[in-house]
């Protein structure tokens, strides 16, 4: 039986990422213990930008239950402020002695065509997703937009740091913060977004403009992928 039961009109066309939940540790009876973080959403054929339906981005916990309901989960909703969004920070209530009278994860809302169509990314304790936003009238609009967004692994709720350099003095401290709130979302209008990669404290997003977008975040302290290289050249 599927882990988890999303609501009909929602499609997953991407990867799953799956970590440790960071707040239960490993008990008898609640093993992998994980959580399973994913978005929905699909841009496939011709008619799909024209769909309106709500999507969401899902963070599951699975402790060895199946068919879990979304009304079991948390939920996270946001505010946006010109081109950036702040997150709600609910308290996720895991139980792990009893875990079936506890919350099941977290899930956050998005609207009017917004979706999520690339794969996510864990960096340390957050969750990194972009968002498209595609276009339905204009030709030259690179086929949309869409949002960079993070937000923490525990409850996908506000980091409680700052995470984007927001106004770009290639610091992280409170004046990366919007209404005294640390910044989830940054508003990329120069094309879709596509899928982010990291190297150290920077991120790298390609979108459908050409452009690559690159911006300090923070960083998590662990050493994935590729961090530098060096050419051989033989006569």
């Amino acid at each position: 039986k599927p882990l988890f039961n999303a609501p009909n009109n929602q499609s997953v066309t991407t990867r799953v990422t799956v970590v440790k939940n960071p707040n239960v540790g490993d008990t008898t009876g609640n093993a992998p213990n994980t959580i399973v973080m994913f978005g929905t959403g699909k841009l496939l054929a011709a008619n799909d930008k024209f769909t309106t339906t709500t999507e969401s981005f899902y963070g599951i916990w699975d402790h060895g239950d199946q068919n879990i309901q979304r009304n079991k989960l948390l939920e996270q909703t946001y505010q946006t402020t010109g081109n950036t969004r702040t997150l709600t920070d609910n308290t996720i209530n895991y139980q792990a002695d009893n875990p079936n009278q506890s919350d099941q994860g977290w899930y956050i809302d998005f609207v009017d065509g917004e979706r999520i169509i690339t794969n996510p990314a864990t960096r340390g304790g957050f969750i990194f997703f972009n968002t498209t936003i595609p276009t339905t009238d204009s030709p030259c609009s690179f086929g949309g937009s869409g949002w960079l967004m993070v937000a923490k692994v525990e409850n996908g709720g506000q980091p409680s740091e700052a995470v984007f350099d927001v106004n770009n003095d290639d610091q992280l401290d409170d004046n990366d913060k919007i209404n005294d709130n640390f910044v989830s979302g940054l508003l990329y209008e120069a094309g879709v977004p596509a899928e982010s990669s990291f190297l150290a404290d920077q991120m790298y997003t390609a979108t459908s403009s050409g452009e690559i977008d690159k911006r300090k975040i923070i960083d998590s302290g662990v050493k994935r992928g590729r961090i530098s290289w060096k050419e051989i050249q033989r006569n």
